[in-house]
């Protein structure tokens, strides 16, 4: 085992304690800032401590029988971990949590099962909402619904089928054979993030773990130059949460620096998945459903950022995650306008990494690792995109912790061993 390897292991730890096991009301700010440097460092020294090219080696996979029995014992802790949760949701109903995540998505989805127009006003406690989500964000959950599955169960169950095809191909690579402390930390910190939101009660408000489902496989594919299927996985992302917009650009330019044509053949399959799932369906028929959508959110994050808890302060800014905390500490300025400044430098942060790191590979790009610069910008971006959010709920997390460790992967992938 090396030591580039043990010391991203030990970071990959230390943003799961971060993130999941510390309650510590006093310093939860803190506790937000020495989470961002984690992930930070995580995705920065993946990239400074592989980042040169390696000749290509043909490795042995893993004999089938071994591999059958790893995803054997994979497959029924996934599956007590789903009925472990399947048992706690019910002590929990959906009308107690005090979040309309789950009655949106269930309206959306009983509408589309009764095919009804689903983007129409949503009657909800008392006042109306514009439905705030992309499809990919609810429809996968219409199977659910249909069948009467709790919608929380069901995301579980997405979860749960993403993490098996991330240790299948995972294994089946061989990275076991050549080191197996790291390999076994990173598949059981994907089969103990479901753990962590039951032990945090995230599993009672929140479907998110079914969002990073989409989000899991993309670094795999990558690494496998499987490109067809990051790029289908990558659409599903862009209709879920539009959090990878800006790196999207980057990953064709990428494509587009060596094969043109792979370039083209990407944007064609993520063109045509957003116009076939999204604009002829729903779009089309009304063309301010994403418009009305994005405002109430906007004003939703305002209503926010003046709920306050105990302590006078917002309760999501002050958990112990995202820098909206920073900016609603600057007392000079009216509450909008500190909120406007976050969304600019969201976007200013955001934009900028992604115009920076294309300025990068463009000059190195003859000495790195394609898929490696692309794994490890995915990574960095998705980790700078959710810091500065404007509404830190500790469930969107999910998906920069999840993906973390499916990057580590799809690196050991690329470098065999990991130096």
């Amino acid at each position: 085992m090396k030591l580039k390897s043990i010391i991203l292991c030990g970071l990959c730890l230390l943003q799961i304690i971060f993130l999941y096991n510390c309650n510590d009301n006093n310093n939860k700010p803190l506790i937000g800032v020495l989470l961002f440097i984690t992930q930070f460092s995580i995705g920065l020294l993946s990239y400074l401590f592989f980042k040169h090219k390696i000749p290509a080696v043909k490795r042995k996979g893993m004999s089938s029988g071994i591999l059958l029995i790893a995803m054997s014992i994979i497959t029924i802790l996934l599956f007590l971990e789903i009925n472990f949760g399947n048992n706690l949701v019910y002590f929990k109903p959906v009308s107690e949590v005090g979040s309309d995540v789950i009655p949106q998505i269930d309206s959306l989805c009983t509408r589309f099962n009764a095919h009804q127009f689903p983007y129409r006003l949503i009657h909800f406690q008392g006042y109306n909402m514009n439905p705030t989500y992309l499809p990919m964000q609810w429809f996968p959950y219409c199977p659910a619904v249909l069948l009467h599955i709790d919608i929380r169960t069901f995301s579980f169950i997405l979860y749960a089928i993403a993490v098996f095809f991330v240790c299948f191909f995972y294994l089946k690579n061989a990275v076991f054979t050549q080191n197996k402390i790291v390999s076994l930390f990173l598949i059981g910190s994907l089969l103990y993030i479901p753990v962590a939101l039951i032990q945090n009660k995230l599993i009672y408000p929140t479907v998110e773990q079914g969002i990073a489902s989409l989000y899991l496989l993309i670094p795999i594919f990558i690494a496998m130059k499987k490109y067809a299927w990051a790029s289908f996985f990558i659409c599903l992302c862009l209709l879920s949460r539009y959090s990878i917009i800006f790196w999207v650009p980057l990953y064709f330019i990428i494509l587009y620096l060596h094969k043109p044509k792979l370039a083209f053949q990407q944007f064609a399959i993520i063109a045509v998945g957003v116009v076939a799932i999204y604009v002829l369906p729903f779009l089309s028929r009304d063309w301010s459903i994403f418009l009305k959508g994005y405002q109430y959110h906007s004003g939703a994050a305002l209503g926010e950022w003046e709920h306050l808890n105990d302590n006078n302060q917002p309760c999501h800014l002050y958990d112990g995650q995202g820098f909206a905390f920073i900016f609603y500490a600057l007392k000079n300025m009216a509450l909008e306008s500190r909120l406007q400044l976050l969304q600019k430098v969201h976007l200013i942060v955001s934009g900028g990494f992604i115009l920076l790191s294309g300025i990068y590979y463009i000059k190195k790009r003859t000495t790195i690792s394609k898929e490696l610069f692309m794994i490890s910008s995915l990574l960095i971006y998705i980790v700078l995109f959710y810091s500065f959010i404007q509404i830190p709920y500790k469930y969107l997390f999910i998906v920069p912790c999840t993906l973390i460790i499916t990057s580590l992967m799809s690196i050991q992938m690329l470098r065999g061993e990991g130096e």
